[in-house]
Order: structure tokens, then sequence, then C-alpha cells
């Protein structure tokens, strides 16, 4: 069973950048690493910026990619973040956001 979760960083445009994580999204371990290894914006922006993510490792918080993943999604505000994420039944939304991860949580596990 995976914790799906949308990674998201608001781009100079305005725009969100947002990335899929398809297991362990909970906040004990993704919200750890993006903490740990993702916790500046030139961080965030670079985990944002590639394909879908499988999984971040425990170790280095370096994301595992999806060789055939979509490339991330660019969307106007929050509300059309969370319907992204609702669209890929993520259970959790992270927002990088002056200076810090924000986890948001979209949908119950199932």
């Amino acid at each position: 069973m995976s914790t799906r979760a949308l990674i998201a960083i608001r781009s100079d445009g305005g725009l969100f950048s947002a990335v899929y994580l398809h297991y362990d999204g909970y906040p004990d371990y993704t919200g750890r690493l993006l903490n740990k290894f993702h916790n500046t914006e030139v961080q965030a922006h670079h985990l944002c910026a590639g394909v879908e993510i499988r999984s971040l490792n425990e170790d280095t918080g370096e994301p595992e990619r999806f060789s055939d993943g979509r490339r991330p999604w660019q969307v106007d505000g929050l509300d059309s973040l969370l319907r992204t994420a609702l669209k890929c039944d993520c259970v959790y939304l992270y927002v990088f956001e002056d200076g810090h991860w924000a986890v948001h949580r979209v949908l119950s596990p199932a």
C-alpha cells in the first residue's frame, strides 16, 4: 500500500511547480526527509523540477524517480494544487513556502 503525496513550491512566476510522490508520503517519513535534506528554496526547487518520484532515500533524501514519470505540474494557486493532489489520490500535500515545508492533509488514508 502506498501513501501518495504531492510536493510543491511556488516558482518565480507565481505558479506552483508540483511533483508526485508514490510511496511513504506520510509526515513521519517524507515530512522528516524534506525538512532534513530539502530545506532550502534551491533544494526544494531542484526536487520539484524532475519527473515523478517513486520514493525518497531515507539516508540521503535523494529521490528515486520513475524512468517514465510525468513532468511536474504547473498550477496557479493553492486551490488548483489541492485539486491536482486529489486527482492523484494523494493523502498529503507538501508546500515549501516562506523558508519551510507546510503539510496539508488531502485525503484520509485507506
